[in-house]
């Protein structure tokens, strides 16, 4: 698995396993000259179109954001009545299910979540704001109980 991250989460990628890890703040990532199966944005920072040089002739961009001007949703839409699977926005089909799936595989190790900090809930404005300066590690938490 290549990692792709800037030079603040290097060496936690390394650390949760990556194979290698490429600094996008050092190197343009899409100039590696690999080709893979999946392209995945975790963090809505990239598009389709950017990543397309990386991506094999079948091979599938998928990402959790909308995308500039909703061109990920657009484009998994057109890719989907085209009968193609190119750009998806991958939703588990039974969330109850996933969650339990992921809490599972954290509590045996076999995943590791990154927690970057926890509000209570009164605090979801101040919690909304650090999120929206896109400097975040990981998972914010809403306590709500």
């Amino acid at each position: 698995m290549v990692a792709v991250v800037g030079t603040r989460h290097v060496a936690l990628s390394k650390r949760l396993g990556a194979d290698r890890v490429v600094n996008y703040e050092a190197e343009d990532f899409t100039a590696i000259r690999e080709k893979f199966d999946v392209v995945f944005d975790a963090v809505g920072k990239t598009s389709f179109f950017h990543c397309r040089p990386l991506l094999k002739a079948d091979g599938i961009f998928a990402a959790t954001d909308l995308g500039p001007g909703w061109s990920n949703i657009l484009l998994s839409a057109w890719f989907g009545l085209t009968g193609s699977k190119r750009v998806q926005i991958p939703f588990p089909k039974d969330a109850p299910g996933f969650v339990r799936h992921l809490a599972k595989l954290m509590t045996t190790g076999q995943f590791q979540g990154v927690f970057d900090r926890r509000y209570p809930l009164d605090d979801i404005v101040e919690a909304f704001q650090y999120v929206e300066k896109g400097q975040k590690t990981g998972i914010v938490v809403l306590n709500v109980t």
